[in-house]
């Protein structure tokens, strides 16, 4: 029995194994990533439908009335979008609806908010702000927020920007800018008891917390909220995508192991051959180095092309995208070293009847051979992995194990057998001969049955009356219904619908 090639065999299988639980370990990651935003993406659905049936029990209720109601509807909607926005991105949920008519609205990891949604006398709440630091005059000191229209606050910060030189140039017949409010802001900033950085902008503008607006405004916020979770879920496909950073990890990988492997099966044939390892000579060192260069390079053209194959690299696009990103292994590892070692073997082969070495009979039979055993060396590789779920460990135990079954049954074929796998192998190819012809006179009949029956098909559902009730008469005849179950006069029809 040839333990070079049980080995070698081995060892192409073990790196197929390899490369087979990285992409594992990389597609795991991604599906427990998955998971947890699985996770975020309903705790933030919850909490928005939790703002929503709030606000229905609000307006239900009419607390406010119609000129203050819009002022809890907007505490609600920043609670529940404000949280969303989080737990759709793995965070806390990190704001607190107070709730007590106080001087204190939210909570926001223990800061203070007080909000104000007031659109009299075109102030932007800057008014209602200040009524509110007269009553309570220690808010800001104590790091408290104002929290405003979202609308109110570009506004503001908008006629901030805005110098006294270039405010008095500014057009005010289109109604962006009114050189009035443009005066109170500033006027107001400027007295020094309430500064610019006190103030935030709410997740909403003013019209959208009215009660008539509040609900599509609420629908608006969790279809962003759902594009924002198609975002991070495409951010972690995108993440554990398949890169030729792995695969030159996986090539250097698998030729180290395959150079190893070559290099050790050197020596122990020069061992073989009698000669103790002080007695290597230059040329004994030479020919070992050079094998252990070469499977250096097929081992690490093979991990290259097992991992690619694996992963279906394109590398149209800088060579770092998939075809199909959901998709991460479209062929197993194992299968990619059996059809990566083939081609090897084959390319040999094909060398040696250039070279005049082998005939093309010898070419053809041997190239059949090798892929046969490949094939099984996969086969029990799978087996071995199934039955052996240690990574990397049971593929080695499993191709070790079906290599040498083969090798042995290989190696113990008598005469008899082989001639008798010889008939058996002649008596498939005629069998498989006749069912082609078989196959080739079932199928004309199919589509000549096909064709009959799609034009009574055809002619049973017309649009014409009498064609379609004409058609539906032979088309129940050609399927065998009794002739007596058929109804193929008016007065049949009219007996089976009135009686």
């Amino acid at each position: 029995m040839e333990k070079e090639k049980v080995i070698s065999r081995m060892q192409e299988q073990a790196a197929a194994a390899w490369i087979h639980q990285l992409n594992a370990m990389r597609i795991q990651s991604l599906l427990n990533e998955l998971t947890e935003q699985n996770l975020n993406f309903g705790a933030a659905m919850d909490t928005m439908n939790k703002a929503l049936g709030s606000v229905k029990d609000l307006i239900e209720s009419n607390r406010g009335g119609e000129k203050g109601m819009h002022g809890f509807i907007a505490e609600i909607a920043e609670v529940g979008i404000g949280n969303a926005k989080n737990q759709i991105k793995g965070m806390e949920a990190e704001y607190e609806w107070v709730n007590n008519n106080g001087p204190v609205d939210l909570i926001r990891n223990g800061v203070c908010i007080q909000q104000k949604f007031v659109q009299t006398g075109g102030h932007f709440s800057l008014n209602a702000i200040k009524d509110h630091l007269k009553k309570y005059p220690d808010y800001i000191k104590n790091k408290g927020k104002y929290q405003i229209p979202r609308n109110y606050y570009e506004k503001i910060s908008y006629y901030l920007s805005i110098s006294p030189e270039d405010a008095n140039k500014m057009a005010t017949a289109d109604g962006e800018f009114s050189l009035k409010q443009w005066k109170y802001i500033h006027n107001f900033f400027e007295d020094g008891e309430i500064n610019f950085e006190s103030l935030e902008p709410a997740q909403l503008d003013y019209k959208e917390v009215q009660r008539d607006s509040i609900g599509k405004t609420l629908q608006h916020e969790r279809k962003k909220l759902k594009e924002t979770d198609r975002t991070i879920r495409q951010e972690h496909y995108d993440a554990h995508r398949a890169t030729p950073a792995e695969g030159a990890k996986a090539a250097a990988g698998a030729a180290a192991m395959e150079g190893g492997t070559a290099f050790a099966m050197a020596i122990a044939k020069k061992l073989k051959q009698g000669k103790r390892l002080r007695d290597f000579r230059t040329e004994d060192w030479r020919e070992i180095i050079g094998d252990t260069f070469a499977g250096t390079l097929k081992g690490g053209v093979r991990g290259g092309a097992v991992y690619a194959m694996s992963n279906r690299i394109s590398l149209d696009n800088a060579g770092i995208r998939l075809k199909d990103p959901k998709v991460f292994s479209k062929t197993a590892s194992a299968t990619a070293s059996a059809v990566t070692t083939a081609a090897f073997g084959v390319a040999e082969q094909a060398y040696m009847l250039r070279k005049n070495k082998i005939s093309e009979t010898e070419f053809i039979l041997n190239s059949e051979i090798l892929c046969l055993e490949v094939s099984i060396s996969a086969l029990a590789t799978f087996i071995g992995q199934a039955l052996i779920p240690i990574p990397v460990m049971g593929a080695v135990i499993g191709s070790c194990v079906g290599t040498v079954m083969y090798q042995i049954a290989k190696e113990n074929f008598q005469t008899r057998e082989q001639v008798l796998m010889e008939q058996y192998l002649k008596s498939q190819v005629l069998l498989d001969e006749r069912l082609n012809v078989r196959y080739g006179k079932y199928l004309e009949e199919l589509k000549s049955n096909m064709t009959a029956y799609m034009s009574l098909l055809e002619n049973a559902f017309d649009p014409d009356v009498d064609t379609a009730f004409d058609g539906s008469i032979k088309l129940a005849q050609a399927l065998h219904v009794p002739m007596d179950e058929i109804l193929d006069t008016p007065e049949k029809v009219q007996d089976y619908f009135l009686e």
